[in-house]
């Protein structure tokens, strides 16, 4: 199974306890879209808003909340998400979209593209930048927060201690790599910020069954072609234990967090010489 169909499998299957299990990115959507409005990257109500990675719905609430004469495109991979989601949300200026950002297309272009928690799911950051850059209009606005370097990092700390050869196909990206991205995509960083988040869980069972309960399991960031055995997961879990826990047996889970927002450049910015 490719990438893309194991990370739409797994939201499929986590989409009705995702919002339970997720409070971290709850945080993180909202902390976005109030930054986006302090430092006034977010300055029209009306136009065009495509949401990548709408999930469950959090984000898009509130961007109709906020901007009620805009017209949302919410975007997700998961049918079951897109269910969640129009449950919670039923506002008039919603259109619900079930399709691939990789691949998604719109000969419109929009003013805003807004995206939490879901960018660094894409496997080739430096086609979505691109593309995303050809769906805004000129001087249109790309405001996002993504997970980075960092995230999990007492998991895959423990991995590469005792599984050094199963370790995920792919990384995520620190945060000086990302801006360079964006930038080299066409696009003039206003305002860039990284963040670090920590949940605590009662154990590393409870924290692992939280990930495979919200879908946060599948893709290339989570594994390569082969799975874990019980034993391997057993000792990984150990591991992390042994490494991490506090004496109450509890466990930190570290999320560092990439914020920015960032403008279409102008053609001479793009090429000064």
């Amino acid at each position: 199974m490719n990438a893309h169909n194991s990370i739409r499998r797994c939201f499929e299957r986590g989409s009705r306890l995702y919002d339970d299990n997720t409070p971290v990115q709850k945080e993180i959507a909202e902390l976005l879209l109030a930054r986006a409005l302090d430092s006034r990257a977010v300055t029209e109500e009306r136009g065009r808003i495509l949401e990548l990675g709408c999930g469950t719905g959090t984000l898009t609430g509130m961007l109709c909340e906020i901007f009620p004469s805009a017209a949302v495109h919410a975007l997700d991979i998961s049918e079951n998400m897109l269910s969640v989601a129009k449950a919670r949300c039923n506002a008039s200026n919603i259109s619900w979209i079930c399709g691939d950002m990789s691949g998604f297309d719109d000969p419109e272009g929009f003013d805003y593209i807004v995206s939490s928690s879901s960018v660094h799911w894409v496997g080739d950051q430096k086609r979505i930048f691109a593309r995303l850059n050809r769906l805004l209009k000129p001087g249109g606005r790309l405001i996002i927060s993504t997970m980075g370097e960092g995230t999990f990092a007492e998991l895959h700390e423990s991995r590469r201690q005792v599984l050094p050869h199963k370790l995920p196909s792919r990384q995520l990206l620190p945060h000086t790599r990302l801006l360079g991205l964006i930038q080299n995509a066409g696009f003039r960083v206003l305002h860039d910020s990284e963040e670090k988040f920590q949940q605590v869980f009662p154990g590393v069972s409870e924290f692992l069954k939280s990930m495979r309960a919200s879908g946060l399991t599948g893709g290339d960031l989570s594994h390569d072609d082969r799975l874990l055995t019980r034993g391997e997961l057993s000792k990984l879990i150990a591991r992390y234990e042994q490494d991490h826990a506090n004496p109450q047996g509890e466990v930190p889970v570290t999320y560092q967090v990439s914020f920015v927002s960032a403008v279409v450049a102008e053609q001479a910015e793009c090429n000064p010489n």
